[in-house]
């Protein structure tokens, strides 16, 4: 994740950048935050802008990481398809 979020340093403003790891480490640890709560509650979904990213997940505990989710991007970090974007886990 910490790979992800230094290339995407040239992009986005610190703001955004933290935002983007502490969505990445609550989604890793299935945690939700007040903003996500709240969120929910109103039928909202928290967007981030700038901040599109896929979570893949390779079915091992704790492996969760988190990816821009551009094609090019996701290829260039080492996931070769659109596995990881739908969930699949190869099984």
């Amino acid at each position: 994740m910490r790979a992800v979020a230094d290339q995407q340093r040239r992009v986005l403003g610190n703001g955004e950048l933290y935002e983007l790891i502490q969505v990445g480490e609550r989604v890793a640890h299935a945690q939700a935050s007040s903003v996500d709560a709240a969120a929910a509650a109103h039928g909202r979904s928290v967007v981030t802008p700038h901040a599109v990213v896929v979570i893949a997940d390779s079915g091992v505990a704790g492996s969760k990481c988190l990816l821009p989710a551009r094609g090019g991007d996701r290829a260039a970090a080492g996931v070769p398809n659109d596995r990881a974007a739908s969930g699949h886990r190869g099984r």
